[in-house]
């Protein structure tokens, strides 16, 4: 694991983009074995390049395909669409990053921002789950919603209203990473926490990635 604040260059670091983006230049979903044989850096370098944050890999589209079964699913927050398209299930995203000024701020830190694909629905993650209804609710490094009066908490005020949506559903799955999610107030309720070593992220070289499972109201 690489320490947190070691400067990177990614001019020194492999471009993994021949590899990993398809002919529309999209993330390919692989498997790990494809990261495993990387330097670790590879695929944060790639997922700065790309506007990406997780990289879902066949091993990952397969366990959650076993999780949902034959239930409905739909995932928040799911830019490029990539996970969603590979499980045959519905992606939607409220497109927070082709706001004029979080696209400025992006520029400011040269970075880009997500590409969302052409086939995730543009909606709010909380009005989506009202409208159609799911069973299981996947995200995938997502960032909690802000909130005032919890500052030290960080967050986004786009986030997804989490406390909300986990009373509409049977199952709350959110995959990501112990150190960029450990605020998050859904740390705090009762879950069930999974490690694999086919999870890989832009965050994996900092902390452990993991599958987090909440049990809902529905």
């Amino acid at each position: 694991m690489i320490p947190e604040g070691m400067h990177i260059l990614p001019s020194n670091v492999p471009d993994l983009s021949s590899q990993l983006n398809d002919e529309h230049g999209q993330l390919k979903v692989v498997p790990a074995a494809f990261y495993k044989m990387q330097r670790p850096e590879s695929a944060a370098v790639y997922c700065v390049r790309h506007g990406c944050y997780g990289l879902p890999t066949i091993e990952l589209c397969e366990w959650l395909r076993d999780f949902i079964g034959e239930r409905q699913a739909m995932e928040i927050g799911a830019g490029n669409g990539v996970m969603a398209a590979h499980l045959g299930i519905r992606a939607v995203d409220n497109f927070m990053q082709n706001d004029p000024r979080i696209r400025e701020l992006y520029q400011l830190v040269q970075q880009p921002p997500v590409r969302y694909g052409n086939a995730v629905e543009k909606i709010e993650a909380l009005d989506a789950v009202k409208k159609y209804r799911p069973q299981v609710v996947i995200s995938c490094y997502v960032t909690h919603r802000y909130n005032a009066a919890e500052h030290w908490r960080g967050g986004n005020m786009f986030g997804p209203d989490t406390g909300e949506i986990l009373k509409l559903v049977e199952h709350y799955i959110h995959i990501g990473n112990e150190k960029t999610h450990s605020r998050d107030p859904l740390m705090e309720l009762p879950h069930e926490m999974h490690y694999f070593p086919w999870l890989h992220s832009r965050a994996s070289m900092y902390g452990r990635d993991f599958i987090g499972v909440w049990k809902g109201e529905r």
